[in-house]
């Protein structure tokens, strides 16, 4: 199935998104595993939780702890937003997720 978005604001189409896929509501459904981190690469798609809401973003750059191949934090660009709100996420936290299932790649050509 396929959300109709049309030229409303960003945050509307997120709504939109999350009623007919919402996101689910227990972390262990999320399909990947915490250890594995392949997802998080330089250009790829993530969601990001803001405000209590899952955001499509796009990885722009990734900081390793020093001396370490371990990712630290990721440099997001969100999808419809401005480059003012690129940010640095701390993958210590809970913000930073692959893709979920409901996840529809828009980031191309972001």
């Amino acid at each position: 199935d396929t959300v109709p978005l049309g030229k409303r604001h960003v945050n509307e189409d997120i709504r939109t998104i999350n009623k007919c896929a919402p996101p689910p509501k227990n972390p262990k459904d999320v399909s990947f595993c915490k250890k594995d981190k392949s997802w998080l690469q330089k250009g790829k798609p993530v969601e990001v939780k803001w405000d209590g809401e899952w955001w499509q973003a796009k990885i722009k750059s990734i900081k390793y702890e020093r001396g370490s191949d371990k990712p630290e934090k990721v440099f997001v660009s969100y999808v419809g937003g401005t480059v003012d709100e690129d940010e640095w996420i701390p993958l210590s936290g809970r913000r930073v997720r692959p893709p979920t299932e409901a996840f529809e790649d828009t980031t191309r050509g972001h």
